[in-house]
């Protein structure tokens, strides 16, 4: 398989060690040289992605894009920090209107509950059109749906920007996951069991398919997919 990430070493040795607490992305110890000299290796997140510009406020500088955003949704003003703007789509709106319906899909994210470093993680991995959009909900009502006609177009393009970026990060864990050792809790977020159920806690599920790694809920198996996609049809053409 080939390595997207070659500055990185071809790894040789990959255990998954941890979820992030805040967006539950993997963590994971890599060892290029059998284990001589590991390193964490983790999804890029906007801060890797996108660096502090001299437009920026001192202040500002060390405040990661996502959570500038947050900050406007709470002032309930459009951002005008340089990088947020970029990183979140505002330099692409073409009105005041339109920036404005652009904050509130990130406040409506915000009020859900969703963590900043979560929508930083959408945005990094290309997928805010699809979370947005579930989120919205499949049957808007009629001011929702202006509300998204003027909003998805946005997230679209700032997805397809980043395409090639979360593509190679989807290769490289591909790649990772290869050189690993099964994990005995969920793959995708690292719960150590299922959904509770009225006796208290519900097992984690494998695979139906490869029977290789496990899963929390329906949920996680299906955001992991992309990932495990080509291992799960591997080791099921391997058994058969």
């Amino acid at each position: 398989m080939a390595n997207p990430y070659p500055f990185r070493g071809n790894p040789q040795d990959v255990d998954l060690v941890a979820h992030d607490d805040d967006n539950k992305d993997p963590i994971y110890m890599v060892d290029a040289i059998h284990r001589v000299a590991w390193t964490m290796i983790s999804p890029p997140s906007t801060a890797d992605l996108f660096s502090p510009t001299d437009d920026e406020a001192d202040e500002e500088k060390d405040t990661d894009a996502e959570d500038l955003i947050y900050q406007a949704c709470d002032r309930n003003t459009i951002p005008t920090n340089p990088r947020a703007r970029e990183v979140f789509g505002f330099n692409l709106c073409q009105s005041e209107q339109q920036a404005n319906c652009l904050l509130e899909a990130y406040r409506i994210v915000k009020n859900k509950g969703i963590h900043e470093k979560i929508l930083g993680s959408w945005r990094a991995k290309a997928t805010l059109e699809n979370h947005i959009g579930a989120i919205i909900g499949p049957q808007p009502s009629t001011d929702q749906l202006q509300f998204l006609v003027t909003v998805i177009p946005i997230l679209r393009a700032l997805d397809q920007a980043m395409q090639n970026s979360a593509m190679n990060w989807t290769q490289y864990e591909r790649l990772l996951r290869s050189k690993m050792q099964e994990y005995p809790f969920c793959i995708k977020c690292g719960a150590k069991h299922g959904h509770a159920d009225s006796s208290g806690q519900e097992p984690l599920q494998h695979c139906g398919r490869c029977k290789k790694v496990r899963y929390c809920s329906k949920e996680c198996q299906t955001e992991d997919w992309n990932v495990h996609e080509s291992a799960c049809k591997a080791a099921s053409q391997a058994d058969n």
